[in-house]
């Protein structure tokens, strides 16, 4: 396999981003999964996933909550969410999808000889992790070479995602229709959530990640369900049950910061009519989420029936 093609399959399986060998599971050194030591206080904004949002000068768009998958639970649009996207003249999304992106994400998840998976982990970890990846259809070439932040993030994602997550799919509608498209934010301020991890914190999410796989796995289906619930308060509190000190350091860049730049970036957006925006669903709930600051700034919101 050429590189150009491993690096290819490598972003396919980030985006769209069980079986445990035997011989490696003794030898791994696993910690135990934390759960928070009390509940997060469940967030003001408990259900909805698609909200208008009217501006102070009365101009109306639309804030949709996503989740970056493919299962047709997630993908199978209602007519309401269909003749609010038809409706609009405007789509917005946390990134553009375009080839450059594409290349761009490519070139950052590159590690090579020095930064690269085999470079960096110990053997049992590296073994473990190059029998799960062959599920996501990279091979252990590829898999030496890319950055632990890669591949943790791609074995977040389900092995088994077929056609494209709900982001890529709105998008492509919206472009379709011919409608305008803007991204919130840039390819580099997304990779610096990761770029900024020290090499210690990306080795400690992926080794957790590997060791509790199948559980992970599991907890997606969680995910899922809140999700197609439209309950955002099962959603983050699924989505922050576990914690650790990486896992906080990465939240705090994750969502925290971010959650203040898309909202701040948002405003302006939302001024011109007919606008529809497409954003992580975990960016809408709890303290300093989108809609809190969004209200604060003098918006109204309202959730609508997806």
């Amino acid at each position: 396999m050429r590189r150009h093609d491993r690096r290819f399959g490598a972003v396919c399986g980030l985006l769209l981003a069980l079986c445990v060998p035997a011989a490696y599971a003794d030898a791994l050194d696993c910690p135990a999964r934390i759960e928070r030591a009390a509940p997060l206080a469940a967030p003001i904004h408990r259900q909805g996933l698609l909200w208008e949002v009217t501006a102070p000068d009365g101009d109306v768009g639309h804030l949709l909550g996503t989740i970056h998958l493919s299962s047709p639970d997630v993908t199978n649009l209602s007519p309401q969410l269909r003749a609010v996207l038809d409706g609009s003249t405007r789509f917005g999304m946390e990134v553009l999808f375009d080839a450059p992106t594409l290349e761009g994400l490519g070139r950052s998840m590159w590690g090579g000889k020095a930064d690269g998976l085999r470079a960096q982990v110990d053997d049992a970890l590296y073994q473990r992790t190059v029998g799960l990846l062959a599920a996501y259809g990279i091979d252990e070439p590829t898999a030496g070479q890319l950055k632990p932040w890669a591949v943790y993030t791609t074995l977040s994602l389900p092995a088994e995602q077929q056609g494209p997550p709900l982001d890529l799919l709105l998008m492509q509608l919206a472009q379709q229709a011919g409608k305008d498209l803007f991204g919130v934010e840039t390819l580099a301020e997304q990779l610096a959530v990761f770029e900024r991890l020290s090499m210690a914190d990306q080795v400690e999410l992926l080794r957790d990640t590997v060791c509790h796989y199948a559980a992970q796995q599991r907890d997606l289906r969680s995910l899922i369900e809140a999700y197609t619930a439209g309950d955002l308060a099962r959603l983050y509190a699924e989505a922050m049950r576990y914690d650790s000190p990486a896992q906080s350091r990465l939240m705090s860049t994750l969502l925290d910061e971010r959650n203040a730049r898309m909202a701040t970036r948002l405003m302006p957006q939302f001024g011109s009519p007919g606008t529809f925006v497409a954003v992580g669903a975990l960016h809408l709930p709890g303290p300093g989420g989108v809609l809190e600051r969004l209200i604060a700034a003098g918006f109204r919101v309202r959730a609508l029936d997806r």
